[in-house]
């Protein structure tokens, strides 16, 4: 029984450090409900959402002067995306946070026969929040992106060691009209996409009437979030020379953490690398885009 919580498909302001590895667990419990089931053995994941204690009022409370917000608004926008309101033991209905004893109530009854046909399910302990699942991307093969324009944005895309992947999307988003900065981590992957760019095919994207793009080829650059000033200097620099970054997108820091496919037999070196690549990575480089952007906004429906 893996628990994970709500706020890793949420909103949850000023907590990356806190999401992202639950967000992670919410992915290995799917692999191993997928690898384990075969062997008699059911993997759920409990999805707690706000319980009530003095403590989630405290994070409630500095979030919303995080925002500059009213306080209880933080509270209130999670009261509002519940469906279920709840009697108190004086009878009086109202929205309200579940308990931490319906967190246990539902652990006994996923470790109990009762759940024996349950493997690879979440269940939410959180009064009917209306809570999307995780995104699936189709970013590169959305028929509806042909019909943006985004004729002066420059979008940050920032790679492992994906290079094909990180130029496909540079495609897609020139085909816009976007003025596209792919940053990889890796050196050879830089080197495989400056050899990917001058071919015929990727080195003048069409637009979305199949002409050729009117923006900048894509640009290049060595970018590691592992190294602070590194990142903070690269930012600076695709700042000063095409202005203001709109938006960014994530890759993962390594295509492949393990020669095996098996999660079950993974090493505990490979563990190790995939923290440090991948929660630490894109923890560190979110952090130093707030950053950058907190010193350079650039306007209203950016930084996305």
């Amino acid at each position: 029984i893996n628990v994970s919580t709500i706020f890793s498909r949420t909103d949850y302001y000023g907590r990356i450090a806190y999401v992202a590895p639950k967000a992670a667990l919410n992915a290995l419990s799917q692999g191993l409900a997928r690898e384990l089931g075969v062997r008699g053995i059911r993997v759920n994941t409990i999805y707690p959402g706000p319980i009530e204690s003095e403590r989630i009022r405290t994070v409630f409370k500095a979030m919303d002067a995080l925002k500059g917000q009213t306080e209880g608004s933080t509270a209130g926008g999670f009261f509002d995306i519940m469906r279920l309101s709840r009697a108190d033991a004086q009878g009086e209905t109202a929205k309200r946070f579940p308990t931490p004893l319906d967190v246990a109530n539902t652990a006994v009854f996923l470790g109990s026969d009762e759940s024996a046909a349950f493997a690879g399910h979440n269940f939410e302990v959180t009064h009917g929040m209306e809570v999307p699942a995780e995104s699936r991307t189709t970013f590169v093969s959305r028929p509806g992106l042909r019909s943006v324009d985004a004729s002066g944005k420059v979008i940050l895309i920032c790679a492992g060691d994906q290079a094909e992947d990180a130029i496909a999307l540079a495609d897609a988003l020139r085909a816009c009209r976007a003025t596209v900065v792919a940053a990889f981590r890796d050196p050879v992957a830089l080197d495989r996409a400056a050899s990917l760019l001058r071919e015929p095919r990727h080195a003048s994207a069409p637009d979305m009437y199949g002409r050729p793009a009117a923006v900048p080829e894509t640009r290049l650059v060595a970018l590691d979030p592992l190294l602070p000033s590194n990142a903070a200097r690269m930012l600076e620099q695709i700042h000063q020379e095409l202005g203001a970054i709109h938006h960014a997108i994530l890759l993962p820091g390594l295509s492949e953490h393990a020669s095996t496919a098996s999660l079950v037999d993974v090493d505990d070196s490979v563990i190790d690398r995939f923290l440090e690549q991948e929660l630490v990575g894109s923890v560190a480089l979110a952090r130093e885009l707030a950053r950058f952007w907190e010193e350079h906004p650039a306007g209203p429906g950016a930084h996305r």
